[in-house]
């Protein structure tokens, strides 16, 4: 583990790090469930080894998706959050069952029938299909609901403490107002001491404590001073969690409540500032930029960036390069070139096959068998096709309106978009290989 992330934490924060990493380090976890998720979040803040493992685990493991979604939807969240921590991206094909499963269970009314905690759905949703019209439903229903009534169990306010962490998930800025308003609401029931309330603010009890400690730090106005009053409500926090009195996850619960309200690790300024500077860095190269074919024109000045762009994709390939255009005469020979000069690299083209009449239809020909020849029979067609992609490795896509022909590259109006961006690329290659699986291979003539 990291050392000085564990010494910057409060002492009673460290004592339960360290008996966290104990119990995974034991026999006791001979697999790496994902109802562990809590734990391995927390190891996840203090570089714990084991995490890789863990990931590794569920990443190749099979699992009963009915019986998470339904049942343990908060270890999704706590999976979700550990690859982040430990920066890598979900795969979410390997998602999709759960998200489906969420969908499905959506009520007419935006609302979810999954568990007690029955927001969680809005606050994955959020990280894994921000863009679905089931989260903004979720999101509607969940702004314009009246909970002034419902603050009546323990549970009830970690299944709000949940949605507001998942409306900031999903857009923070647009709804601080509504984040705010709820936190308060949220935190005034929990000021009034009643039974509900310190049973949901009680270390001691199941359900979950740490969304509602981290709802109240997430939010944009400052309820710090209020926080620091509800903690001589915690229970039994100091000294040295015996695991014979407390289970593994409820300990790791503890620490992520204690990492909320500012007691976990800690970092120099000059590696906090080093992380912002590679953050913004990582943001300008994935960002989305607009590229563009204007022809030349009295009222427009001439570019090119389509062109240019796809021929660095292109020559930045190193293991496969996908193209997917419907018609191809310009470019071909970039790909044939990359191709000699790296044997090992794989190209899957996908067109509109040999569909061309008039003056091109022999350029067309050529250029075609040119790439069958040099891909060794990897070109194929589709007659639905009518995509435009190029995508070089799992790192660099261009999706445009312009086909690989002199025309679109040069003498028309045609946009696109080039991004870096790792979850929009692998959608690209799953849509990609989705189609090439289905089309059929293009003979030589």
């Amino acid at each position: 583990m990291n050392k000085q992330y564990l010494n910057t934490s409060s002492e009673r924060t460290r004592t339960r790090v360290e008996k966290l990493a104990t119990f995974v380090e034991s026999e006791e976890t001979t697999s790496n469930k994902l109802t562990h998720s809590p734990i391995y979040r927390v190891l996840a803040y203090y570089e714990h080894p084991a995490v890789g493992n863990f990931l590794n685990d569920w990443n190749t493991g099979s699992y009963d998706e009915h019986t998470i979604a339904f049942e343990f939807p908060l270890c999704l969240i706590h999976l979700l959050e550990t690859y982040r921590i430990h920066d890598e991206i979900p795969n979410k094909k390997e998602l999709r069952p759960f998200t489906e499963i969420m969908e499905n269970n959506q009520t007419v009314n935006g609302n979810f029938h999954l568990s007690d905690v029955d927001l969680s759905p809005l606050w994955i949703l959020s990280i894994l299909k921000p863009e679905s019209a089931v989260v903004q439903n979720a999101v509607s229903h969940f702004v314009s609901n009246d909970r002034d009534e419902k603050f009546n169990f323990g549970s009830t306010f970690t299944n709000v403490a949940v949605g507001i962490l998942g409306l900031c998930e999903f857009d923070i800025y647009t709804y601080n107002e509504e984040i705010d308003r709820m936190a308060e609401e949220m935190l005034n029931a929990l000021q009034t001491n009643t039974d509900a309330a310190r049973d949901a603010i009680s270390f001691d009890n199941y359900s979950a404590t740490w969304p509602i400690f981290e709802a109240l730090s997430k939010a944009p106005q400052n309820f710090d001073s209020e926080i620091e009053k509800l903690l001589p409500d915690l229970g039994v926090v100091s000294g040295d969690p015996d695991f014979g009195e407390m289970r593994p996850k409820k300990i790791a619960d503890q620490v992520l409540s204690l990492i909320a309200i500012g007691e976990g690790p800690k970092e120099s300024v000059f590696k906090s500032n080093w992380k912002s500077e590679k953050q913004a860095q990582r943001h300008e190269n994935i960002r989305p930029k607009f590229i563009q074919t204007v022809p030349i024109s009295p009222s427009a000045e001439y570019a090119a960036e389509i062109q240019d762009s796809a021929e660095s994709l292109i020559t930045s390939a190193n293991s496969i390069l996908r193209v997917d255009s419907l018609y191809i005469d310009m470019l071909f020979d970039q790909i044939i070139d990359r191709i000699v000069t790296n044997p090992d690299l794989e190209v899957r083209v996908l067109t509109r096959g040999r569909n061309v009449k008039g003056n091109r239809q022999g350029i067309k020909k050529d250029v075609l068998n040119d790439l069958i020849e040099a891909t060794e029979g990897n070109v194929k067609e589709h007659h639905r096709l009518h995509s435009r992609l190029v995508i070089a490795d799992d790192h660099k896509l261009i999706v445009s309106s312009a086909d690989l022909t002199r025309d679109q590259l040069r003498d028309e109006f045609n946009a696109g978009i080039l991004t870096q961006d790792p979850e929009t690329i692998n959608d690209a290659i799953e849509f990609f290989d989705r189609i090439w699986e289905d089309a059929d291979r293009v003979e030589h003539t």
